[in-house]
């Protein structure tokens, strides 16, 4: 009879335990499950070449401007060196290693932004062709805090973007990783 209260103590303090590490592993990978729910079960999939359309609760909200990003990355220490002039190698080895590089790669605004006017003239809503997905880390608009966030790698089309846009600013000894143009999955649809 003993034995049978011991196991079923074990079993619940087995059950107990499982409980809260799979409890503390979502909640240290919280960004991760929630972009992979929204990706999966809230926006649309495309293959690539599919045609992309702003979806229409975005057209009139108000906003002048759809926001496109791009990918930056920090400079390598020979970058470094070149822009900030550093002839003595380890002078700008020193000066490089003092800095604190935030993330290594992630997304902020990108000059070129989709001018919402000239969709609507155009008449079809259509904004590019679809590339691929990533979850990837961007800085948030609005509060300059980096988070992730589900994109659509796109290939706009080149009537509907707007002139560069001066208020972009790079964070200082960033450059841009690529010429790939994004835009949030929350905003696309494959519906005129």
């Amino acid at each position: 009879m003993k034995v049978q209260k011991n196991s079923k103590k074990n079993i619940w303090r087995a059950l107990a335990a499982l409980l809260i590490i799979t409890a503390t592993i979502a909640v240290f990978n919280y960004e991760n499950i929630k972009d992979y729910y929204s990706y999966t079960f809230k926006v649309e999939h495309f293959i690539p070449g599919d045609k992309m359309y702003l979806k229409k609760e975005f057209l009139n909200d108000g906003a002048p401007m759809v926001a496109t990003f791009r990918a930056i990355r920090p400079l390598t220490i020979e970058e470094y060196a070149v822009t900030h002039y550093w002839y003595n190698e380890k002078e700008a080895d020193a000066k490089y290693a003092e800095i604190d590089f935030p993330e290594k790669t992630f997304l902020i605004k990108s000059p070129q932004d989709i001018d919402k006017s000239k969709l609507k003239r155009s008449g079809s809503f259509l904004i590019g062709t679809y590339k691929g997905h990533n979850t990837l880390k961007f800085q948030d608009l609005t509060t300059d805090k980096i988070s992730s966030h589900n994109f659509y790698e796109i290939i706009p089309e080149k009537t509907i973007i707007s002139n560069e846009d001066d208020s972009v600013m790079m964070p200082p000894n960033y450059i841009w990783a690529d010429e790939k143009i994004y835009i949030s999955s929350d905003l696309v649809s494959s519906k005129r």
